[in-house]
């Protein structure tokens, strides 16, 4: 529950480093990885040997989201290019890799401002 989520700018030059943008604690127990489009967050929380969750919506409201998550959800990443949100599973024995589309999350794909990915 007492898990933040952090988001970094990259510098251009690789002797600059990065700085912290923001970071959040959303109270999400079993927290795995985050992603962001605009200011429409989602976060995946695994459930050991169950499917995980993912949660949907801006910072301050984020909620489970219909759409289940592999077994051993990790991390996410978002392929505008595809519109896909991408999730894997790193439970042993039971790996995967799975795209979502986005339009099933609400979210327009293609490439644009706002995409920004986010680790835990």
């Amino acid at each position: 529950e007492s898990g933040r989520i952090g988001e970094f700018a990259i510098a251009e030059h690789v002797d600059d480093g990065f700085t912290e943008v923001d970071r959040f604690t959303p109270g999400i127990k079993r927290m795995q990885g985050a992603v962001r489009r605009g200011d429409h967050h989602f976060v995946s929380q695994s459930d050991r040997l169950h499917p995980g969750t993912l949660w949907s919506g801006r910072r301050d409201a984020l909620t489970p989201d219909s759409v289940r998550l592999p077994v051993g959800c990790e991390d996410l990443a978002l392929d505008l290019e595809a519109g896909l949100l991408w999730s894997l599973g790193e439970h042993p024995w039971r790996r995967v890799v799975r795209g979502i589309p986005l339009h099933r999350l609400g979210i327009a794909s293609g490439t644009g401002d706002g995409a920004s990915s986010r680790r835990t």
